[in-house]
């Protein structure tokens, strides 16, 4: 008898394995999708796994799992098993003060660089400070989040501690997508997510940079509540800069004080820093960038020094 199957909804053309859990599994046993035998291996009398390749399953369908026991048990009851053509759009409910358990498998949806990730939905309902925090014991966590149009607002890979991940946002009443994922390509395993509300967010995280692209000039305040610098006490804004290839950048940075830019990769390495070079005490940085995502901190020369400014990225 099976009691259930894991995972119970996997991609069009993708190979996967399918965990089939029951009772009365013999060594003989065979796993069967629809009329098709898979290869099957027994693990124990409670559990079955089964090897599904690209071209078992490639329109979208809902198909029964059964088990074989040959000519002494016969077979078993069926349970479906959904097949879809784009398993990232299907993503569970999350609420703010939820925590949930879940588990990265080669059936999950597969990003670009190859990694799996887990979709999740949050509704916002007010204005809120959100933490949101995914766990693992088995692989380096990531965590991306996106608007409901699937633009990326933030992502992170190292939290406060070791290989968890950990975002703090300020969010806007509406729908978002967080994937839980992992920062390494073909990882699997268990982990937990938990979306709870913060205080405020860390102005010196990376997860509350304000993305900035090319051609793009949005306009800041500096003030008391911005991230303050440990090495001077002086404040700044984080902006995050998402290149898809090798580019000269020129940044610059105008106000009425005297402006300092600076600019780290996700290493924290500082790659360019700049006071003065644009016009009069305005600063300017134009360097060539590798393809990647780079922080620029939009900060003064002064440590006490706060007000408006533009900053702009071509």
């Amino acid at each position: 008898m099976i009691t259930s199957v894991d995972p119970t909804t996997v991609n069009i053309s993708r190979p996967f394995q399918l965990t089939v859990i029951g009772t009365g599994f013999r060594s003989n046993s065979v796993v069967k999708a629809g009329t098709a035998q898979l290869p099957t291996q027994f693990v124990s009398e409670t559990e079955l796994r089964a090897t599904v390749t690209a071209t078992q399953f490639t329109t979208a369908t809902t198909t029964t799992i059964t088990v074989d026991n040959g000519n002494s048990g016969g077979p078993s009851n069926a349970v479906t098993l959904d097949v879809v053509a784009n398993i990232c759009a299907i993503a569970t409910t999350i609420a703010i003060g939820q925590t949930l358990a879940g588990s990265l498998s080669t059936a999950d949806c597969r990003l670009d660089d190859n990694s799996f990730a887990d979709p999740f939905r949050l509704r916002i309902t007010a204005q809120t400070t959100v933490q949101i925090d995914l766990q693992s014991t088995t692989f380096d966590a990531y965590l991306v989040l996106t608007d409901s149009a699937g633009t990326t607002l933030v992502e992170n890979d190292n939290g406060p501690t070791g290989n968890n991940s950990r975002i703090v946002r300020q969010l806007a009443p509406g729908v978002y997508f967080i994937y839980a994922n992992s920062f390494n390509a073909n990882t699997t395993g268990a982990y937990t997510l938990a979306v709870t509300t913060a205080a405020t967010a860390d102005p010196c995280l990376i997860s509350s940079a304000v993305p900035i692209a090319l051609g793009q000039t949005l306009n800041g305040t500096l003030t008391t509540t911005d991230c303050r610098l440990p090495e001077d006490g002086s404040y700044a804004d984080l902006y995050r800069l998402v290149l898809s290839g090798t580019t000269t950048v020129t940044i610059d940075m105008a106000a009425s004080f005297d402006t300092y830019l600076f600019v780290f990769n996700t290493a924290n390495q500082v790659v360019a820093e700049d006071d003065d070079s644009g016009d009069g005490t305005n600063a300017r940085i134009v360097a060539t960038l590798t393809a990647g995502t780079y922080y620029i901190g939009a900060n003064t020369a002064l440590s006490s020094v706060f007000g408006n400014y533009t900053i702009s990225v071509r």
